[in-house]
C-alpha cells in the first residue's frame, strides 16, 4: 500500500513538473542591478498561474542588449528582455506598457572618477554642463545615447558594457551617466569610482518588458498580473522596497536638475509616460 501510494505521490510531483511552462528571459533581466526588475517579473507570473499554470524562468546565454533585442525577434533563445523603448523595439516586439520603475530610468545621475567631484560642483543649468565640455560616456546600441547628443551633451561611446567603466578610469569621458536604478549596485562592483553628489539629469524614459512577437500569449500574461500587482498594492510595495531607500539616499529631490527631451520616444510609451498613476512624482514621495 505504502509502495503504491509512493508511485502515486511521484506521478503526481511530475505531472506537475511537465505542467510547468518554460520562459527563456535575458540573462541581464533576471541578474539585472536592481533587483526589483526580475522580483516584478516573477510577481506578474505568480499572479497570473490559474489562467496561464505554473512556470519555470531560463535564464538566456550572457549577451548585451544589441543582441538580446535581435534575439527577440525569433524568440529563440530569449522570450522576454527588459529595455527602454524606442520605435525599433515597439514596431518589432510586444512592449508591455507599464514602467517598471515609474521612470526612474530617466532620471540619470553621473557615474565619475573619485576626486572630479569639483570639476561638476558650479553646474547649475543644462547651458552650464554643454559649455563645461564634460564628455558622457554610453553603450553605442543603447536608445538614450542619440537623446543626449540630440539635447547638445558631447557623448563618447563604447560596444560593451563592461568595458565602459574602464574607459571612464581612463579618462576617455568623464561621466557614465547612469540610471538611478542601477548606479548603487554598480558603484558595489566599481568601488573605485563615485558617485556625482550635486546633479541629476531628467528625461521620459521608462524600463519595460518587451516580449517576442511569436510569444503573443506571454505578452498578454505579463500585462495582465503587472495591472494585477498595480490594484493589489503588490507593485507598491516592489517598488519601495527596491527603489524607495535608493531615492532618499541619492537625496534626488535635493539635486539640481537638468531637464533633457527625448524626441524619438515612442507614441505609445509618450502616452504611458502621461500618465501621473505610472510615474515617480517627487512631490507625493516627499
Amino acid at each position: 500500500m505504502i509502495r503504491i501510494w509512493l508511485c502515486c505521490v511521484m506521478l503526481f510531483a511530475g505531472s506537475v513538473l511537465a505542467a510547468e511552462v518554460p520562459i527563456r528571459a535575458w540573462n541581464l533581466l533576471l541578474d539585472h542591478p536592481n533587483p526589483a526588475v526580475a522580483g516584478l517579473l516573477r510577481l506578474s507570473l505568480d499572479l497570473t498561474v490559474p489562467e496561464y499554470g505554473p512556470y519555470r524562468l531560463i535564464a538566456s546565454p550572457p549577451m548585451e542588449q544589441g543582441r538580446a533585442v535581435k534575439e527577440l525577434q525569433s524568440g529563440e533563445l530569449v522570450q522576454i528582455g527588459v529595455f527602454a523603448p524606442d520605435e525599433e523595439r515597439e514596431r518589432t516586439l510586444l512592449a508591455i506598457h507599464v514602467p517598471l520603475a515609474k521612470g526612474l530610468l530617466g532620471w540619470r545621475v553621473c557615474l565619475i572618477r573619485q576626486g572630479d567631484e569639483g570639476r561638476f560642483a558650479n553646474i547649475r543649468s543644462l547651458t552650464d554642463w554643454q559649455l563645461s565640455g564634460l564628455r558622457i560616456g554610453q553603450h553605442r546600441s543603447w536608445p538614450d545615447t542619440r537623446l543626449l547628443k540630440e539635447n547638445g551633451l558631447n557623448v563618447v561611446v563604447g560596444s560593451l558594457y563592461d568595458a565602459l567603466f574602464n574607459m571612464l578610469r581612463k579618462q576617455r569621458f568623464d561621466c557614465f551617466l547612469r540610471s538611478v536604478i542601477e548606479i548603487e549596485e554598480e558603484l558595489k562592483q566599481h568601488p573605485e569610482l563615485a558617485i556625482e553628489p550635486h546633479l541629476v539629469f531628467r528625461y521620459p524614459l521608462a524600463l519595460l518588458f518587451f516580449v517576442s512577437p511569436n510569444y503573443p500569449e506571454l505578452a498578454q500574461r505579463i500585462e495582465l498580473g503587472l495591472q494585477r500587482a498595480r490594484k493589489t498594492g503588490d507593485f507598491d510595495r516592489i517598488f519601495e522596497e527596491g527603489f524607495g531607500s535608493t531615492i532618499r539616499r541619492l537625496k534626488l529631490d535635493e539635486r539640481v536638475r537638468l531637464e533633457l527631451h527625448n524626441p524619438d520616444l515612442p507614441l505609445p510609451s509618450r502616452i504611458m509616460m502621461a500618465d501621473p498613476a505610472l510615474i515617480y512624482n517627487p512631490v507625493s514621495a516627499q
